[in-house]
């Protein structure tokens, strides 16, 4: 001891424990407040084994199973709960299976999760076509359901370090997001890239910058959402959030996030599966589109057409350019107006993927920079 005491004084020694102990501590503390550290969501955990949350216009809501749905384990039935509801409620929280090695690739991800109009073709009890006469009833089925289904809004993915990082995983969630949600995604290279983008993780900055870039444009932008993809700090597998906003003002509307599951190295789904809320969420928002002059003064083009859901007939308003709104205090961007109606028009044919032709109920001088189009009121 007095050898210890000859190399290492006791005020040394002292020193040193303190230290030691200080750093086992903080090694032992993942969630240490002080610590470099980001939750992987904006909200709480609300039991330990819950799994699929998102939150949409302030409020959390749950994936459980549905009460009495059965006891199909391959794909039961579920429903999304505000947390309140779980909280009160007997509800059995769901919990994502992890994906096996056995799994089919990302690729296949497009055509192994159904879409809307599937959807509604397998609920009406359509059958597979076996037969040329099989083949033409399911396409006239599929144009009479086409008719019922809600316009699609438009979304654009904000350029991030995780978009330029992560191309594959960029590119599978914007086909989930047009696979599950009433939504056409507009080209990544939409919005372009800013020098500092590649840098850019931080889901405050980003909503920073898309809200300078709407200041910034000189029109209202053809979406309605805005979404973020940032990659989130874990200490188990790899995390990404997805931030949605609203295209007028950049506020948060929704969020949720997603894993990549251990052992493939892929994601097994991006966007939460069945998301009520956030369906909810993108059929309340404002539908327009860009009207530019036809040949003459009785018809009118439309940057929206049959991948929109813009169907034959549509009863439209044409309305004047949108017009931004400012905070008089400090001059921030508060939002678009669009502008009043001046006339009517109505869908009589289609270009493109995605465009359509409309008739004026009156000839009318549409502007050479072009117009909103909104469907009508009663509609």
């Amino acid at each position: 001891m007095n050898g210890l005491r000859t190399f290492f004084p006791i005020g040394n020694i002292t020193r040193i424990l303190l230290l030691l102990c200080a750093i086992l501590l903080l090694s032992s503390c993942y969630q240490m407040p002080f610590l470099p550290h980001r939750e992987i969501d904006t909200f709480q955990p609300v039991a330990p084994n819950v799994t699929d949350t998102m939150e949409v216009r302030g409020v959390t809501y749950v994936r459980v199973l549905k009460p009495g749905s059965g006891e199909d384990q391959e794909q039961p039935a579920t429903i999304w709960i505000p947390l309140d509801v779980f909280r009160k409620g007997d509800y059995q929280p769901y919990q994502s299976p992890m994906v096996k090695k056995s799994l089919p690739a990302i690729k296949t991800a497009a055509s192994s999760v159904p879409t809307a109009d599937s959807k509604n073709l397998a609920a009406a009890g359509t059958p597979l076509p076996g037969t040329k006469e099989l083949a033409e009833e399911q396409l006239v089925d599929a144009t009479k359901t086409a008719k019922t289904l809600p316009l699609r809004r438009r979304g654009i993915c904000f350029p991030s370090r995780a978009t330029i990082r992560y191309p594959q995983i960029t590119s599978q969630l914007i086909i989930e997001l047009e696979q599950q949600l009433p939504l056409t995604m507009l080209p990544l290279d939409y919005i372009p890239p800013r020098i500092d983008s590649w840098q850019t993780n931080d889901t405050d900055e980003l909503i920073a910058q898309s809200k300078g870039w709407l200041k910034s444009v000189s029109k209202l932008p053809p979406a309605q959402l805005i979404f973020l993809l940032t990659e989130l700090s874990s200490s188990f597998y790899p995390r990404y959030l997805v931030t949605i906003l609203d295209a007028q003002s950049a506020i948060p509307v929704a969020s949720f996030s997603f894993v990549i599951q251990p052992g493939t190295g892929r994601p097994a789904n991006l966007v939460p599966p069945q998301p009520q809320p956030l369906i909810q969420l993108v059929l309340t928002s404002p539908w327009w589109c860009s009207a530019t002059p036809g040949h003459n003064k009785k018809t009118v083009f439309l940057a929206a057409g049959q991948k929109s859901r813009v169907t034959e007939g549509l009863h439209l308003q044409l309305c004047q350019p949108a017009v931004k709104i400012f905070d008089p205090k400090d001059g921030a961007l508060l939002g678009f107006a669009i502008g009043k109606p001046f006339a009517e028009a109505v869908v009589t044919d289609f270009f493109g993927q995605d465009g359509a032709i409309a008739s004026l109920r009156s000839p009318t001088k549409i502007p050479s920079t072009g117009c909103l189009a909104v469907p009508y009121p009663e509609q």
